[in-house]
């Protein structure tokens, strides 16, 4: 992982809005332009909140045995 963002490098980030990020990432890699989008739209349930600016964690988990269920029981 590169280096964290400092408190004023994050501050600055909340003042700018979800489309303008996507659109700085799509000119700065041509990549994002094809991947990782969604085609649903992204809307805010409640304008009234301030941004959310952090990291997210992601992982990958499996099972240490197969599950008891179908597949099609699990969904």
């Amino acid at each position: 992982m590169t280096d964290l963002l400092n408190s004023a490098e994050l501050d600055a980030l909340r003042k700018i809005d979800t489309p303008t990020v996507c659109n700085a990432l799509e000119y700065l890699d041509e990549r994002f332009r094809t991947h990782g989008f969604t085609t649903q739209p992204f809307v805010s349930l409640d304008a009234t909140l301030e941004p959310l600016v952090g990291y997210a964690m992601t992982a990958t988990i499996r099972a240490h045995e197969k599950p008891l269920l179908s597949p099609e029981k699990l969904r």
